[in-house]
């Protein structure tokens, strides 16, 4: 499956980031501001044996109460004449005040009873504020993680984390009374934050499982059922409560589902337990030191946790009455921007770095584009008075325009130069990769261009170890730095190889990741472990229209910073305009070669037509003629006229199977087969024989040749002919035009006695006006547009024709007959076509 782009993550998540931020912001101001804590500054508390009955316990010396003159030991009777009892939630009553508002307690001490009004002051909920703070911090580090590197599991992962944590947190306190009635709204509300509680624990201890080393546990497919099954019964307790109390919102649950409240937390502190074992356990002594700062950040926000809890059993109203004790807890906020330090350094990217950057330059871009406004405003103005009158808005907004025209070049020097100052880096590459454009249209030699684009990269980016690999397709070329082994290009060209994943995926391949996701990368072991070998911390894919031609692997920087998404997209950048090269130059080199080979054939031709007779015998009553057309620059048919004596000459005319190079080889040691074997014997079938008995070891068993050969005796006036598996010559023999058929199989097929006794000679007395076509069955098989085949009788016909016209004519009839057949098809197969006639003449004396 192709990985989702990363552009779609970064857009999902900071959507995402937005809207809970946005929801957990209008639950903090409302719980903060419009339903904040009242504070009435003293304790009371229902008597154990008579709930309805409240008693004053602890009055805070020189407090709203205390200077109202209310005591401890009195009886807390009603507020603003609504008397307290179990149904009626005193909390409920005080909170519904407004801030410089009054109260009025009715108290009862010893026998008497009287109001007295209380001042009614606010006061920020501190236990809401650290844990929104805590969840913020995770929101704000998650999201950033998550922009920087969306392509990353553990990023992701955290960014889940960050964003559930923020609901987690931020609706840990909601402003929901349901005193006075229950309605749809706050049941699906307060089900939503019960939902939080359960997924944001779940995924908080799963992401302790991949980070930072992958836990086993992960794979068992009964985990994380098994989180789901213990936390969801728990966590819906509190909900039932909710649905069959009536719970005030700042009003304390009962123990147990105070307990059952605290179990996420507690779920959280064993994801940082989890940590902690990976700490300790499984990660190096020197990996330690980038993961210390969220082992120091976990102590220390543990401790302050537990203080909390410490503080409040002890006095459950402390972060009340006195708000400083919650002081020593603030070191809980730290946690998350722990974490986000930790991933960065973990990971390798420059978070914090790049947003500081991004802020400031940000500012001083606005800043320079301000100056610029105001510089053309104020300018134009003053230019648009001198030469017109001041109402005239007209010549004003024409001095404006031709002003920021006139000062648009400085502007610009003023933004580069900032862009330099601040982005350095991306200011070179763009320089660099302006120079590479440049360069690499000049170059045309596929190692220059390997040679250049290391070179280019290592010296902008300042890395020791590159190296390009080009796929098989390609020839398997490569070029390293100094610092790089040639072993290190050695990728298997399997579809499990690196090769074959980045021609499936099309996108890079950090390997600045924990050794555990390496181990599960998809790519075969024997590219993983040169990966390894060769430290090898980023592979980015040379694409030619979505087609692979190779990859730039590159090292570690020099300065020990990761690759960041502008040091990624260089890369593409680069390995796109270098892949473009590439092809051209693969191109250029396969048209070299073409040339080159052509020009090879073009010898190869003429070397060829020189081994056919230059001129036809000169042999007293007969006439000859012959032609070869090779379907390609070289063929595998030839003729040849072999002189046997003054009176007698030998017509070869033969086939090899196949076309092109090959054939031509086999004709050419065939030719010179024949003329040996014509020296020991004038019998054609004995000259068929000692050739085949020559070559039936030698050649490749799937080829193949055919032949004919004819004798003519003018001494004697016979023609003797034999064939070996060649087209049937056709002629007039005997007083009768007609195919010569006789038997003989092929040469190169048969051996020994079996090619010997199949052989049979035909013999022919000459007469004036006989003839004999010999032919390859490229003449026959000649073929037209619809596929159909010239034939034999289309042949027999053609020679009708034309035997009886002059010997040249007669053989251009039948090679014209042939050629107007195609229809200027394309020829496929080798011709050669013979014509002998008898001369009646030179009979007749």
């Amino acid at each position: 499956m192709k990985p989702v782009h990363p552009t779609r993550v970064r857009i999902l998540y900071a959507a995402a980031a937005a809207l809970i931020f946005l929801v957990c912001a209008a639950n903090f101001y409302e719980v903060m501001f419009v339903n904040a804590l009242t504070n009435d500054q003293c304790e009371w508390r229902a008597v154990d044996d008579d709930p309805d009955t409240y008693i004053i316990s602890r009055v805070i010396e020189g407090g709203v109460t205390d200077e109202a003159g209310v005591r401890e030991n009195d009886t807390l009777v009603a507020i603003n004449g609504t008397k307290l009892t179990q149904n009626v939630s005193g909390n409920a009553l005080i909170h519904r005040m407004k801030a410089g508002e009054t109260m009025t307690y009715t108290i009862r001490r010893g026998d008497s009873t009287f109001d007295l009004e209380v001042d009614v002051i606010k006061h920020l909920n501190f236990g809401f504020l650290i844990p929104f703070l805590l969840g913020f911090g995770f929101l704000f580090v998650g999201t950033v993680v998550v922009l920087a590197k969306p392509e990353g599991e553990v990023q992701r992962r955290f960014g889940t984390v960050s964003l559930l944590s923020m609901l987690f947190f931020g609706l840990a306190s909601v402003s929901i009374t349901l005193g006075e009635g229950r309605n749809f709204l706050d049941i699906t509300f307060f089900s939503a934050v019960v939902l939080v509680r359960i997924l944001a624990p779940v995924h908080f201890i799963t992401f302790f499982c991949h980070f930072p080393t992958r836990k086993r546990i992960v794979d068992r497919r009964w985990f994380v059922p098994a989180l789901y099954a213990v936390l969801v019964p728990l966590s819906l307790a509190p909900l039932a409560a909710f649905w069959f109390r009536d719970v005030v919102v700042h009003q304390p649950f009962p123990t147990i589902l105070t307990v059952l409240s605290a179990l996420p937390l507690i779920c959280y502190g064993f994801g940082l337990a989890m940590f902690s074992h990976s700490y300790f356990a499984r990660v190096e002594r020197t990996a330690r030191p980038k993961l210390r700062p969220i082992m120091i950040s976990a102590i220390l926000g543990g401790i302050g946790y537990i203080y909390i809890l410490v503080v409040s059993t002890a006095d459950p109203l402390a972060f009340i009455f006195y708000p400083a004790v919650i002081i020593p807890s603030i070191p809980i906020v730290a946690v998350p921007f722990a974490f986000g330090y930790s991933i960065v350094r973990y990971r390798l990217m420059d978070i914090q770095l790049i947003v500081k950057r991004s802020l400031i330059y940000g500012f001083i871009t606005a800043s320079v584009a301000a100056i610029y406004l105001l510089f053309v405003l104020g300018i134009g103005t003053v230019l648009g008075n001198l030469i017109g009158n001041s109402e005239n808005e007209l010549l004003t907004i024409i001095a404006i325009v031709v002003i920021a025209f006139a000062f648009d070049p400085m502007k610009r020097k003023a933004q580069e130069w900032v862009d330099k100052i601040f982005y350095r880096d991306r200011y070179n590459y763009q320089k660099a990769l302006l120079e590479f454009s440049r360069e690499l249209p000049t170059k045309i030699d596929m190692q220059q261009i390997l040679d250049s684009i290391v070179t280019r990269i290592a010296d902008t980016m300042h890395v020791e170890k590159v190296a390009v690999v080009l796929t098989a397709e390609l020839g398997g070329k490569h070029a390293t730095s100094a610092q790089m082994e040639s072993s290190s290009c050695r990728l298997s060209d399997s579809p499990d190889g690196l090769l074959g994943y980045l021609q499936r995926t099309q996108t890079s391949v950090s390997l600045e990741i924990p050794a555990e996701e390496r181990a599960h990368l998809p790519v075969a072991e024997s590219d993983k472990a040169c990966l390894l070998h060769s430290e090898i911390a980023l592979v980015v894919p040379m694409l030619y229209k979505d087609t692979l031609i190779g990859a730039i692997l590159s090292g570690a920087k020099l300065s020990d910073k990761v690759y960041t998404q502008d040091d990624i997209d260089l890369l593409s950048t680069v390995a796109s305009q270098a892949a473009i090269a590439l092809e051209n130059a693969r191109l250029y080199r396969d048209e070299v070669e073409r040339q080159k080979i052509r020009e090879e054939l073009s010898i190869a031709r003429r070397i060829q037509l020189g081994l056919l007779p230059h001129e036809n015998p000169d042999l007293p009553g007969l006439e000859i003629s012959g032609v070869s057309l090779p379907a390609e620059s070289v063929g595998g048919d030839y003729f040849d006229y072999i002189r046997l004596d003054e009176k007698k000459l030998l017509v070869v005319v033969g086939d090899v199977s196949g076309k092109g190079i090959p054939a031509a080889l086999y004709m050419s040691k065939i030719q010179g087969m024949v003329r040996v074997a014509a020296k020991r014997s004038e019998s054609p079938a004995e000259i068929l024989r000692e050739v085949n008995s020559h070559i039936y070891e030698r050649m490749e068993k799937n080829a193949f040749i055919t032949m004919a050969v004819a004798v003519f005796d003018m001494e004697t006036r016979t023609a003797t002919l034999c064939r070996a598996g060649h087209t049937k010559p056709l002629a007039r023999c005997n007083g009768v035009i007609g195919f010569l058929d006789s038997n003989g199989l092929a040469m190169g097929v048969e051996e020994g006695a079996k090619f010997d006794s199949a052989l049979e000679e035909l013999h022919c007395e000459l007469h004036a006006g006989d003839f004999f076509v010999l032919y390859s069955d490229g003449l026959t098989e000649s073929m037209n547009g619809a596929q159909e085949e010239f034939g034999e009788e289309r042949l027999e016909q053609s020679v009708q024709q034309h035997h009886e016209a002059p010997l040249e004519m007669f053989r251009a009839g039948l090679i014209g007959d042939a050629e107007r057949f195609t229809e200027a098809a394309p020829q496929h197969d080798d011709i050669t076509l013979v014509v002998v006639k008898v001369n009646g003449e030179e009979l007749r004396n």
